[in-house]
């Protein structure tokens, strides 16, 4: 579960994360370490990544990883999802190259840990991200990958993709993902975090 640490202005916020070699999260004024990841979580943004880089290229997508953190205009926050997409340049807040506003689609490796505020509080906001057009959430001790999709207005509909045999579609990137890829090498352990 995330630890709250303590209250903060922004400025405070940003002083706490680039002090330290670890990752914070700014919720409406709350300053949250995240937990550390387990080899199975390392390995499958790896591989999202890899994935990532032979489909969509370097052209015209930046692909960010969990150091860049998301902006959130109302309630004001800063998140650090595993991987998300934007196309490029990419718009960041001011003075701030590692802040992007503007993501397409976001990824969430789940743990125990961090499950419930993943698919709760955290997508919450990130439905406050007027770029946003999917969230997809994946888990660590299946082979099974949730997706969101932005409909019109703000409503928002989720699939499933279960099983090394399936292709999970990422429509606003015109990309099929072939679960066994993002799986490669992956061992299923049922007592990990």
């Amino acid at each position: 579960m995330p630890t709250l640490i303590a209250r903060h202005t922004v400025e405070q916020y940003y002083d706490v994360e680039y002090s330290s070699d670890l990752r914070y999260e700014y919720i409406d004024g709350q300053t949250i370490e995240m937990d550390c990841e387990s080899a199975n979580h390392n390995d499958i943004v790896m591989n999202l990544l890899g994935a990532a880089f032979n489909i969509l290229g370097r052209d015209y997508h930046r692909i960010s990883l969990g150091r860049i953190r998301l902006k959130v205009a109302e309630p004001r926050s800063y998140l650090h999802p595993d991987l998300s997409i934007a196309p490029k340049p990419g718009e960041y807040e001011p003075d701030r190259s590692d802040t992007l506003c503007n993501p397409q689609v976001v990824f969430e490796v789940l743990s125990s840990s961090t499950e419930k505020n993943d698919r709760g509080l955290k997508f919450e906001l990130y439905q406050q991200i007027p770029s946003l057009d999917e969230y997809l959430l994946i888990s660590q001790e299946e082979a099974l990958v949730e997706r969101f999709v932005r409909r019109r207005g703000r409503r928002w509909s989720g699939e499933r993709y279960e099983g090394l045999q399936s292709e999970v579609t990422i429509a606003t990137l015109k990309w099929k993902l072939p679960l066994s890829e993002l799986y490669a090498d992956i061992e299923f352990r049922h007592d990990q975090d």
